[in-house]
């Protein structure tokens, strides 16, 4: 019974987003617009990458593609193609 409980509250919490589990619901997420616990969702990037997003993105402006993550520091062609490959985000 418990297990039961349990596994119906974590489904009742990651409907809402509250339970660390995709945010958008399998949607893209926009890495234009996205926070960094949204980014930190993306394949291979972290709380720091995703601050690092975040602030590349205030100082710099808008990405034209997933490609220009390239431009953040510490993240190359490796964590774009997981990126890519993972069809979790768009511009």
């Amino acid at each position: 019974m418990y297990k039961f409980f349990m596994g119906f509250i974590f489904f009742i919490m990651s409907s809402v987003g509250l339970a660390g589990g995709v945010i958008h619901n399998n949607k893209p997420i926009d890495i234009n617009h996205a926070d960094i616990t949204t980014l930190s969702q993306l394949p291979s990037i972290g709380k720091s990458k995703a601050e690092s997003i975040v602030k590349y993105r205030s100082e710099h402006g808008t990405f034209k593609n997933i490609a220009d993550l390239s431009k953040v520091k510490g993240i190359g062609k490796s964590i774009i193609n997981k990126i890519l490959s993972s069809k979790k985000a768009k511009v």
